[in-house]
């Protein structure tokens, strides 16, 4: 008999090799998401810190040089939050377009395994016949010589 040969082993191996470079991208992906987050509440902490300044220069009596720089400083901060919103916006967005493509990779690594393991129930089953055949002229042949 001949031994068992998936023939789509080879598509099966670099289905499983795309699944694992999907889950590193995907990962990654969430690191980078996880950065952005991070550095997005930095942003936002110094810019309830300087609205909390100037609001207490305006309840102190205001030194309009401080006053100004804080003002000033301001819409830069927000341009600064607004930016890493967006950023945060498109690492999320590559992260669902990652997790779609992880989701069809595993789909597909699935099936080829379902379809190895029923090419090798199939070839047991005729691995059986052929051994259950050679039992069967054994002892036929065991019959007549006695």
């Amino acid at each position: 008999m001949r031994p068992f040969k998936f023939r789509l082993q080879t598509k099966l191996d670099i289905s499983s090799r795309e699944e694992q470079q999907v889950r590193e991208e995907l990962q990654i992906c969430i690191n980078l998401r996880d950065q952005l987050q991070r550095e997005l509440d930095e942003i936002q902490i110094k810019l309830d810190e300087i609205e909390t300044a100037i609001k207490d220069l305006m309840v102190q009596g205001f030194i309009l040089e401080q006053f100004l720089i804080l003002r000033n400083y301001l819409p830069i901060i927000r341009s600064m939050r607004a930016n890493k919103e967006a950023e945060l916006t498109r690492a999320e967005a590559a992260i669902v377009e990652t997790r779609n493509m992880l989701i069809e990779k595993i789909k597909e690594r699935k099936i080829l395994e379902k379809l190895r393991e029923k090419e090798w129930s199939n070839y047991l089953l005729e691995l059986n016949r052929e051994e259950q055949k050679i039992i069967d002229e054994l002892a036929i042949n065991s019959h007549f010589r006695k």
